[in-house]
């Protein structure tokens, strides 16, 4: 059987599961985002870069949940609704192999995006993290 990577979101002490994100299709690939500060001379060539820290950017998870009937559909949207909390802070675990993880410090800062609605026993949704908005 092949390895199936996961996608889990932990406690901010990144040691106690909260949510594993089902059936994830797409993530962008985290990236590093640094920053500097850049000053052009007027006068002759080149210029001085002052190096500073990292920009926070988006994660951009998109998935399917699955049910058995509308109800228990319904009650799935809403528990990853209410588990994953708007402006609380997480640690997003990506299993990079059966071993080991890339641990990623996130909030969720808007609202689960659900498409398909209408449908009885799946629901497509994107999930969009904000990476390095907190230490």
């Amino acid at each position: 059987m092949s390895w199936i990577p996961s996608f889990k979101l932990y406690q901010s002490d990144g040691a106690t599961l909260l949510y594993t994100l089902p059936n994830v299709i797409t993530i962008n690939t985290p990236s590093d985002t640094p920053s500097f500060v850049e000053i052009d001379n007027l006068r002759s060539q080149g210029s001085i870069v002052i190096p500073g820290g990292d920009k926070s950017y988006d994660i951009t998870i998109q998935g399917v949940i699955e049910a058995s009937d509308y109800t228990s559909l319904e009650s799935l949207k809403y528990t990853m609704r209410d588990t994953i909390v708007n402006n609380t802070r997480y640690v997003l675990k990506i299993d990079k192999t059966q071993s080991t993880t890339e641990d990623i410090k996130v909030m969720r800062l808007q609202p689960i995006t659900w498409d398909r609605t209408n449908t009885r026993t799946y629901c497509y949704y994107t999930l969009v993290l904000r990476a390095g908005c907190w230490a």
